[in-house]
């Protein structure tokens, strides 16, 4: 279960001011954008454990960075999407 003060942490830095991020806390699914000067946008939902099993961060073709999320690793949903105003590098990773 995730109990308040648990925490889950998936997170991609595209470069020093512009980063995405994953996390479970208190029962809630946090998508959340980072830029140089802090949390740009944070979005929280439900956590389903079972829905939200697979977690990815995908960048489409479009300019956008996709946060989403599988119960079986096949079929995904976006839980959000945010602009990304280049083209990413390299992308270091943190999980938690």
């Amino acid at each position: 279960s995730q109990d308040v003060g648990v925490e889950t942490l998936f997170s991609v830095d595209v470069d020093s001011s512009l980063g995405f991020e994953m996390s479970v806390y208190a029962n809630r699914l946090h998508l959340v954008v980072h830029t140089s000067g802090g949390v740009t946008s944070s979005t929280a939902i439900d956590y389903d454990p079972v829905g939200h099993k697979f977690w990815r961060m995908r960048h489409d073709p479009m300019g956008t960075m996709e946060l989403e999320t599988s119960a079986d690793g096949v079929e995904w949903t976006s839980r959000r999407s945010a602009a990304v105003p280049r083209l990413p590098t390299a992308a270091p990773t943190r999980c938690g």
